[in-house]
C-alpha cells in the first residue's frame, strides 16, 4: 500500500492535508486516520518531514486550541456534540504516530506542541466523583474526560520515548505541560480516590501520568544559570517527586490490597 501511495508522489499528501484542515468534521476525521496510518507506515519519516515543511504540523499543534470550547461544553454538559471528541482524538492519533518517531518528536516540539498542552484549560475540568458512585459504575461523565486526557498523556510518553530518557529539553517541556496543569496533576497523584474505589478507569489514569511523571520529573533540568523560571520549574519537579513518593504507602502489595483488588474485580458492577 505504501508503494501505492508513494506512486502518486505529493499529490495524494497534498489532498489529504487540506481535507485535513478545512471541510467537513467527517471528512477531516477520515484524512486525519489516512494520515496516521501512513505515518506509521513511513519508516523513513519522509511523510512528517512533508507534513512539517507544508507547515501542516504547526497547525495541527495550533489548531488543538479551536477544539477546546466544544470539548468543554461536551465535558461539563450531557448533551455536548461528540464530535469535537472524535476530531480531537483523529488529531491527537496523528500527533502520537509523529511523536513514535525521533524526527517526529523533534519537530513537534520545535512547533510548541507542550506549550499548546499546557494552555488547555480543558484539563482541569475533571469530575470529582466520590468512591460510592465509582462503585455503582457511574463513570460516564469521567469516561468522556479520560477520551481527552488519556491521548495527551500518551502523546507525552511517546516524545520522551522516541528522544531517549536522557533527553533534558524533552523533559523539560513535558514537565512545563504538567505544570501547566498543576492542580489537576496533583489531584491525580494524590490516589485517594484511585485507592478507595479501585475503580479500573481511576487506576489507568493514574496509571499514565505516573509513567510520564517518572520519565520527566527524575532528570536534573536546572541549567547552570538558574534563572527564576527554572527555580520555579525545579520547584514544581520536587513536588512531584514528593507525591510520587507518598503513593508508594498507598499502593504496597500487601495482603489487604490484594484482598480488595480480587473483590474488586469479581464485582460485575465495574466495568473492566
Amino acid at each position: 500500500n505504501l508503494e501505492v501511495v508513494q506512486s502518486c508522489g505529493t499529490n495524494l499528501l497534498e489532498v489529504l492535508t487540506r481535507d485535513a484542515t478545512t471541510g467537513h468534521d467527517v471528512r477531516r476525521m477520515l484524512a486525519l486516520a489516512v494520515l496516521d496510518e501512513l505515518v506509521g507506515l513511513d519508516r523513513q519519516a519522509n511523510t512528517i518531514r512533508f507534513l512539517s515543511g507544508q507547515g501542516f504540523l504547526k497547525h495541527l499543534v495550533e489548531s488543538l486550541a479551536q477544539d477546546q470550547a466544544g470539548l468543554a461544553e461536551l465535558l461539563t454538559k450531557p448533551g455536548g456534540n461528540v464530535r469535537y471528541l472524535y476530531v480531537f482524538e483523529a488529531k491527537l492519533g496523528l500527533l502520537v504516530s509523529t511523536a513514535s518517531h525521533p524526527a517526529g518528536a523533534e519537530l513537534l516540539l520545535q512547533a510548541g506542541l507542550m506549550a499548546r498542552l499546557a494552555e488547555l484549560s480543558l484539563f482541569s475540568l475533571r469530575p470529582d466523583l466520590d468512591a460510592s458512585l465509582l462503585q455503582q459504575g457511574e463513570v460516564g461523565a469521567l469516561q468522556r474526560y479520560h477520551a481527552v486526557l488519556f491521548p495527551a498523556l500518551r502523546l507525552c510518553l511517546a516524545v520522551m520515548a522516541s528522544l531517549g530518557g536522557d533527553n533534558v529539553s524533552a523533559a523539560a517541556q513535558v514537565l512545563q505541560f504538567l505544570t501547566g496543569h498543576e492542580e489537576t496533576v496533583s489531584l491525580i497523584l494524590r490516589g485517594a480516590a484511585a485507592r478507595s474505589s479501585l475503580q479500573p478507569a481511576l487506576l489507568q489514569e493514574l496509571s499514565l501520568l505516573t509513567a510520564v511523571v517518572s520519565r520527566a520529573a527524575s532528570l536534573d533540568i536546572r541549567p547552570e544559570n538558574c534563572d527564576a523560571a527554572s527555580i520555579e520549574l525545579s520547584g514544581q519537579q520536587a513536588r512531584l517527586q514528593r507525591q510520587m513518593l507518598a503513593l508508594l504507602s498507598q499502593f504496597q502489595l500487601t495482603e489487604q490490597l490484594v484482598a480488595s483488588l480480587g473483590a474488586a474485580s469479581s464485582n460485575p458492577t465495574l466495568p473492566v
